[in-house]
């Protein structure tokens, strides 16, 4: 369940904790100094004490999806973790690995200056009462006002820059008002965390953020075990495409629906699939007329992909901007070939030819290239695409990889 922002924590005796002779839990701490080298001594102890954790974000469900193993390797370290997300089923997993869930109400796609006023002061409420050691927050609000809430407070943070989105792509006032916020916001923070190398360098050339604060990741990584890999389907059942996203404009919707309309023309055995919520509702009528008319097969939202992914040959992600898009790698985990834009965010998920295809953004015609270039590989040219497109998974984007990689920078930031 989730708990309101809480009050009444004691700040942490941490010397008397390290040094009275007479706390049997720090002489448990100092006699492990003879399994650390001496120079490292005082980090060795350092790691061992308590803390306290906040994770700020705008969704339950994408933070879990992401973040769930690094959170139980906090929780497992006996640290105390909070969770401040809005309200949703979706953080239960947190709760049941032992975190502090904060509901926090938070407009992810509203521009509205008095509501992103109310999130700052909330979130400084929020800091000011769990008095963490350290803030990590994710996408654009909480890096932004978390951030600053956290600053104000003496609390250092972590950002990790899940994407530019909309914002960002857009030139204008809205460009030049959030270029300005990320820059003051992200002067002080000891790290920011990057998904792919685009983002970072626009960030490190417009100023947001200094060399020496960037961490580049592979993206959230997968988890390899959950996402394991899957049989190709049967050779005999017609050839299956699978979307799967929000059903936005900047998700390439409606690039997708038109391909599939004009190969459905040409070839009415490919089956075209989409699964997805939707977040603007012109996109979702046209989905469902075209569905109704026997163009593709939508899905609405499920949890678990995984039954869908399993009679797919191919994924297809046309979007227009990513951090670094955890569909693709899932995809590809399955052992599934991916047909995605070639932009930051997904290229690097797929080497060209052998584990997928690329094509232009905003491009029907060279999206549906890339579909009959797909269609023009036999099958078994296909299977060993897609199990080519595994290998690349498990040797690049190992989800214990970045995981150790929060974890070394979140000891180097506390000790």
């Amino acid at each position: 369940m989730f708990f309101a922002p809480f009050t009444g924590f004691a700040l942490p005796i941490i010397f008397l904790c390290l040094f009275s002779a007479r706390d049997s839990s720090a002489e448990n701490l100092l006699s492990s100094r003879s399994a650390c080298p001496r120079e490292v001594t005082w980090f060795c102890l350092m790691s061992q004490i308590p803390r306290k954790i906040l994770l700020l974000g705008n969704q339950a469900r994408i933070l879990c999806l992401t973040r769930f193993e690094l959170v139980k390797a906090l929780v497992d370290r006996g640290w105390t973790v909070f969770v401040s997300v809005p309200e949703s089923k979706y953080a239960a997993p947190f709760a049941e690995a032992g975190c502090r869930l904060i509901d926090t109400p938070l407009d992810r796609r509203g521009l509205t200056p008095l509501s992103d006023l109310k999130l700052r002061g909330i979130y400084q409420k929020i800091i000011a009462e769990v008095r963490p050691d350290l803030v990590l927050t994710f996408t654009v609000k909480p890096n932004i006002y978390g951030v600053r809430a956290a600053a104000k407070l003496g609390i250092p943070a972590i950002p990790t820059i899940t994407g530019v989105g909309t914002s960002i792509q857009k030139r204008g006032f809205l460009q030049k008002l959030v270029f300005s916020l990320y820059r003051s916001s992200l002067r002080r923070v000891p790290a920011v965390f990057f998904q792919n190398t685009a983002n970072m360098e626009l960030f490190r050339l417009l100023g947001m953020v200094r060399p020496d604060q960037a961490r580049l990741v592979s993206g959230s990584g997968v988890n390899l075990e959950k996402h394991a890999l899957l049989p190709y389907p049967d050779p005999e059942k017609p050839v299956r495409f699978l979307f799967i996203g929000r059903l936005m404009e900047e998700k390439g919707v409606n690039e997708y629906i038109e391909a599939a309309r004009r190969l459905h023309a040409e070839r009415p055995e490919v089956r075209f699939g989409l699964l997805g919520y939707s977040e603007e509702p012109d996109v979702l009528d046209r989905v469902k007329r075209l569905s109704e008319d026997g163009v593709i097969d939508y899905f609405g939202y499920v949890d678990d992909v995984r039954p869908y992914l399993t009679e797919a040959q191919a994924l297809v992600h046309p979007s227009w901007h990513e951090g670094m898009a955890n569909t693709l790698l899932e995809a590809a985990a399955a052992g599934r070939p991916v047909i995605a834009s070639n932009i930051a965010g997904c290229r690097e998920t797929f080497t060209e030819g052998q584990t997928g295809f690329g094509f232009r953004p905003h491009d029907v015609e060279s999206l549906y290239r890339a579909l009959t270039a797909f269609l023009a590989l036999s099958y078994e040219e296909r299977r060993a695409m897609g199990a080519a497109g595994r290998v690349k998974i498990e040797y690049e984007f190992d989800r214990r990889k970045v995981d150790a990689a929060y974890l070394e920078e979140i000891d180097r930031v506390l000790s």
